[in-house]
């Protein structure tokens, strides 16, 4: 006798996987507007002096960029602009590099020197350091010993 183990939720899953498959191929990048406003991927890292945000801009001139904070919310915002080959006899067959603007805010809980911001570009990759405020730094208490 053959025993088959059966496992529902695997099942489950892989109809979840199909779904998207589906859906992914509806409105996936071809379906998708070629200026429509794309979230930009980004990396935020914490450390004891502060926060790392690292960004993807591709492509992007460090000019077209804003870095904004204001009210405890920082902001990225800037445009990728449409570039095509110019001359007689350009036909373009597929467009599929998005253009248009861009912005990315994250709201900053903890209190930052706002003043100590600095922005870096490289190779593509937009990075801000953003330090803590003195105040929001850990630090160690002495204990003093009472006799």
């Amino acid at each position: 006798m053959t025993i088959l183990r059966s496992r529902p939720s695997r099942n489950l899953i892989d109809v979840h996987d199909e779904v998207n498959r589906l859906f992914d191929g509806l409105i996936g990048p071809a379906a998708r507007p070629v200026d429509a406003v794309q979230p930009m991927a980004a990396d935020v890292h914490e450390t004891a002096a502060g926060f790392t945000l690292q960004f993807d801009l591709p492509g992007i001139k460090p000019e077209d960029v804003t870095v904004r904070i204001h009210d405890g919310v920082l902001t990225v915002s800037g445009e990728r602009s449409f570039s095509a080959p110019a001359g007689d006899g350009v036909r373009t067959h597929r467009r599929e590099r998005v253009h248009g603007s861009f912005t990315r805010s994250f709201t900053l809980r903890t209190p930052v020197d706002t003043a100590g911001i600095k922005a870096t570009s490289q190779d593509g990759v937009l990075t801000l350091f953003v330090p803590r405020a003195e105040e929001a730094k850990p630090r160690e208490i002495r204990i003093d010993v009472v006799k």
